[in-house]
């Protein structure tokens, strides 16, 4: 009788346990996706703003193909 209380007290705080890191996990992973779209964002923008420049060793490669 007692032994039965004691495991039904553990099985739910191993319950509670669980499903608080459940939610912790599910925070994380939200952040986590947050953050790498706004990086993705601010890489991308970065890209369009910057100045589009050949090689030397390319334009070698274009001047020789012509």
């Amino acid at each position: 009788m007692v032994n039965d209380k004691v495991l039904k007290e553990i099985d739910y705080l191993m319950r509670v346990a669980d499903e608080r890191d459940e939610e912790r996990f599910r925070q994380l992973d939200e952040t986590i996706r947050l953050y790498q779209k706004e990086s993705k964002g601010r890489a991308e923008a970065a890209a369009a703003k910057a100045p589009f420049r050949h090689h030397s060793s390319e334009r070698k490669v274009w001047t020789q193909c012509k």
